[in-house]
């Protein structure tokens, strides 16, 4: 983000140990008086956090168990956040497993929740920082986004809904029988798995960030990228981020906050030049 920037009141959802919400404490304590609030619904999870808290000797953070908004104290479920990070549970479940993988038949039960939850939860101004896996990204996923937004807890209300842009940042696409292959288990569990996902809808599955801007009453902004889209597949540039001894990490990291800054947009494009990723042929 931009220097000096620095949100007043930080959502972390999906906590779990607590590492993005207690490193945005403690960059953002550089700044300004910053509060955090954790949530997650593991118990366990959020002893791990507070144990990290009081580790790192951090002010300001608070912990929460429960299910995403509904851990917070009625006065903090009005809204109000300047910024908000999740790394929800992301893996198509059957209806079982642990926790902090369940992600329902698509992966993206949270992952809606969430988003439907922005309409009241985000100041204008405010940022939403999701990671987690996509599924179909390449079939209208832009759009799926605004419709759980539009269609979320704001639905009713008198209100007018607020502006909200979306910008998707994802590496390679797997097929959804490749991605069942990973599924550890015989392999007459993996075929049924590779069957559940059919009938989930699923034909594709990605790593990737959501990257949510509501638009601020004091700007008018419409700066946009004209040589990318909305949802944007770059495995370079993905796999640059995600590591940083990549020697296109500095420029990755560059690249998104400039998509942070600019309410949401990538608004200049990075130099044609190879990855030197060994697991991608792509281009950044």
């Amino acid at each position: 983000t931009r220097p000096g920037w620095a949100p007043r009141r930080v959502l972390d959802l999906c906590a779990g140990s607590g590492a993005q919400g207690l490193h945005a404490a403690a960059l953002f304590s550089q700044f300004r008086r910053t509060s955090v609030s954790l949530v997650d619904l593991n118990p366990r999870a959020v002893r791990f956090a507070k144990a990290n808290v009081l580790m790192n000797g951090l002010l300001r953070v608070a912990l929460h168990l429960g299910n995403l908004y509904d851990a917070l104290p009625p006065r903090l479920q009005l809204g109000g956040w300047d910024l908000i990070l999740a790394n929800p549970p992301y893996v198509p479940s059957m209806g079982s497993g642990q926790l902090f993988v369940a992600g329902g038949p698509t992966g993206e039960a949270v992952t809606e929740t969430i988003i439907r939850g922005l309409s009241r939860s985000l100041v204008p101004g405010g940022q939403l920082l999701l990671v987690a896996n996509l599924a179909n990204v390449h079939d209208g996923y832009s759009n799926k986004l605004q419709r759980w937004f539009v269609e979320g807890d704001g639905a009713n209300s008198a209100a007018p809904t607020p502006r909200l842009s979306f910008q998707v940042l994802h590496g390679d696409v797997w097929t959804a029988e490749a991605y069942a292959g990973n599924f550890i288990g015989s392999y007459a569990e993996t075929a049924g798995y590779r069957s559940f996902l059919q009938r989930a809808g699923i034909r594709s599955m990605t790593n990737g960030f959501i990257f949510a801007h509501r638009s601020s009453s004091r700007s008018g902004s419409s700066r946009t990228c004209k040589c990318t889209t909305r949802v944007r597949g770059v495995a370079a540039l993905w796999h640059a981020l995600v590591d940083q001894s990549h020697n296109g990490h500095p420029m990755a990291v560059r690249v998104v906050a400039e998509a942070l800054v600019n309410e949401g947009s990538f608004r200049s494009c990075p130099h044609k030049v190879e990855c030197p990723c060994r697991r991608c042929k792509c281009m950044l």
